[in-house]
């Protein structure tokens, strides 16, 4: 079973079109920007022939249509994960994203959450909890003027209490269509674009497709969008995504802000006080 696994992973390098080891090493270098692109291709290609991921928590095999990714433990934090497709795609700006046949990377990274709760597991125990609360869940891609990397990545990790608050309270206005919503980080006041999604999960969902569309009379390009996926209480999902008018005068747009300084999650540090 695991021989046939590994040859079914074959097809991902052939799809990625990750360079060689050796070339990867050479480059290492020369372009730092590049630097989760070529861990994802070691990750790949270690899976490949030992059967394990290398550096990467998972990393999942090709379906046949470019949809395989890794997912990564940030140098940041106790526990955010990255998940980072294996196909080539520069950011939030890629065009094929916006295809009705493009993998579903949100479905993918909200799966992964799975794997935050193997990082605080003793936490979790402690507190008599069996996972994080989908509540406490964000992913978010940065704007291209906002991230380092030249490889789409979404960050997985837990969202402040204040802005889950924010949230929450403004739920009942938020229906099928955008709402701007002040949104509390620390002592500052947000406006985020918001849109609430009624699905217990992000299956048959393209968000990169649902922002493009409230900007497409607006005259702005995908690029300059973040773009954040936080879970709500009991089921159901926000959208959100910074305005317009933000995305024209803001050099770097940047959801992060949305999640917890790298310090945990909410939730835990709750129910050890």
């Amino acid at each position: 079973m695991e021989d046939m696994w590994r040859r079914s992973f074959v097809s991902i390098a052939t799809v990625l079109l990750c360079a060689s080891a050796l070339t990867i090493q050479a480059q290492a270098h020369k372009n730092e920007s590049s630097a989760l692109w070529k861990i994802a291709c070691r990750c790949v290609d270690t899976m490949r022939e030992t059967g394990k991921p290398g550096k990467c928590i998972l990393a999942a095999k090709d379906d046949g249509a470019g949809r395989g990714y890794v997912v990564l433990k940030a140098l940041e934090g106790d526990a955010q994960l990255l998940v980072i497709p294996t196909k080539r795609l520069k950011g939030v700006g890629e065009r094929s994203l916006l295809s009705a046949a493009a993998p579903n990377y949100w479905e993918d990274a909200w799966e992964s959450r799975n794997y935050l709760d193997g990082l605080r597991s003793k936490q979790l125990q402690s507190d008599g909890l069996s996972a994080i609360p989908r509540e406490d869940i964000a992913l978010v891609i940065n704007s291209a003027r906002a991230t380092t990397q030249n490889q789409l990545h979404i960050h997985v990790d837990c969202v402040r209490d204040d802005v889950q608050r924010s949230l929450e309270a403004s739920r009942n206005k938020l229906t099928g269509t955008w709402v701007k919503v002040g949104v509390q980080i620390g002592e500052n006041i947000r406006q985020y674009n918001t849109r609430f999604i009624k699905q217990d999960d992000l299956r048959g969902l393209n968000p990169f497709q649902m922002v493009a569309q409230q900007l497409s009379t607006q005259h702005v390009i995908m690029a300059r969008q973040t773009v954040a996926i936080v879970g709500a209480k009991g089921t159901g999902f926000f959208l959100l995504t910074n305005p317009p008018s933000l995305a024209n005068d803001t050099p770097a747009a940047s959801a992060e802000e949305l999640m917890r300084p790298h310090e945990g999650c909410g939730v835990l540090e709750a129910s050890a006080k």
